[in-house]
């Protein structure tokens, strides 16, 4: 009875996903998943006021990749076509190309980070480049069947010359002050454990070719296996 009643919610709570965190009246593009609903209503339009500053904005203009999460529990598969519409929308909206390579930003109007003249956070700021989002790329990469190499190695040019990872790269060309490059670390929190951890497990999984932490039961419960 137990196992019926928790089937029955994983699956309602699979199934209203849409319902609850996809708009198709936003802005940045046909459907994709939002990053926060105050009430489950995507295409109402809220308003949401952003912490450290950030300003306030329609909950359909802002995004973040963490609907990649439902591909890597297993939840969604690789190839469905909201997860690779959102992936497009949020590539716009959060994508940097540096030198290093690709980077992505937490979400759009993110206010944790440097403030515009260099100087570090103080409660205001923007925010920056976040290291560990390209390891989550890279394990979409895989889950999709391609080379996550590419990503890898993106992180690995994005390390201290000691070979730590921070927790914020520098996302712009132009810099106000030596001690920030385009592509390369800035005062954030460094070595970011979080960061360093995100390139060993990706490291792992390009050398297994699978993405580490995908609970074989929820594949299997949900039918997502994508096929090779």
């Amino acid at each position: 009875a137990s196992a019926t009643r928790w089937e029955a919610t994983a699956r309602e709570w699979r199934d209203r996903l849409p319902e609850w965190t996809v708009t198709t009246t936003g802005p940045l593009g046909k459907r994709y998943f939002v990053r926060l609903t105050r009430n489950g209503r995507p295409d109402a339009g809220e308003k949401l006021e952003l912490k450290n500053q950030g300003g306030t904005f329609e909950e359909r203009e802002i995004v973040d990749a963490g609907f990649l999460e439902l591909v890597r529990l297993g939840i969604y598969r690789a190839d469905d076509a909201l997860i690779h519409d959102s992936v497009a929308v949020s590539d716009g909206a959060l994508k940097v190309e540096t030198p290093s390579g690709a980077g992505w930003h937490r979400y759009n109007h993110d206010g944790y980070g440097e403030r515009p003249d260099g100087k570090g956070f103080n409660g205001t700021g923007i925010g920056r480049l976040w290291v560990l989002l390209g390891g989550e790329r890279g394990e979409y990469a895989l889950a999709r069947g391609e080379d996550a190499r590419p990503y890898l190695r993106t992180m690995q040019r994005m390390a201290s010359e000691s070979g730590m990872l921070a927790e914020q790269v520098w996302d712009r060309q132009d810099s106000p002050g030596p001690w920030l490059r385009f592509g390369k670390g800035t005062g954030s929190a460094t070595p970011l454990a979080w960061s360093n951890a995100q390139f060993v497990r990706l490291a792992r999984g390009v050398r297994e070719k699978r993405v580490l932490e995908t609970p074989q039961v929820v594949v299997d419960f949900f039918g997502t296996r994508s096929e090779k």
